[in-house]
Parts: structure tokens; sequence; C-alpha cells
């Protein structure tokens, strides 16, 4: 895919790449005291976002004919979304 597609489909994910890097700039820094309520939502996000950047990826691939692509961009979603998914459950509880 070329930049410009992929900026398209995963606008999502980038948006919430940045706010969780600024909540880690400033949980860090000192700035401000993050709750574990705060960044089990942010690992939620995370996970939901990158899902459904994937899964948007995926289509594009799989009508390109690169099933290959297709399946493992699929496996590395879910493994990753899970790895943040337990994260978040972790934080929130």
């Amino acid at each position: 895919m070329k930049l410009k597609d992929q900026l398209k489909t995963g606008w999502t994910f980038i948006v919430t790449v940045i706010l969780f890097v600024l909540l880690a700039y400033f949980s860090t820094s000192g700035l401000y005291n993050v709750s574990n309520m705060l960044w089990g939502s942010a690992y939620l996000l995370l996970a939901v976002t990158l899902t459904f950047t994937c899964v948007n990826a995926s289509k594009k691939f799989k009508e390109q004919g690169r099933f290959g692509t297709y399946g493992r961009l699929l496996y590395a979603a879910g493994l990753l979304s899970g790895l943040w998914l337990y994260e978040a459950i972790k934080c929130f509880f």
C-alpha cells in the first residue's frame, strides 16, 4: 500500500499512539499523576484501534490477493491486542 493509503487506513491508531505517548511522557516527567483507570483505558483504546486498523488493512490485502500478508497481519493484531487487553485488565482490577 502507498503511504497515503496507509495513513487513510491507520489514522485512528496513529492518534491513539500519540495520546499514549503523551500519557507516558506526563507520567514519567511527573507533570501528572496518571491513575490506573486511565492507563487501563489507554491500553483498551490501543487494543481496539489496532484491531480495527488491522482488519481494515487486511481487507485491502485480501482484495489484492496477498493472502500471506492478510493472515500474518490478523495474527499479529490478535496477539498484540490480547497482550494490551491483559494489561488493561490488570490496571482495572
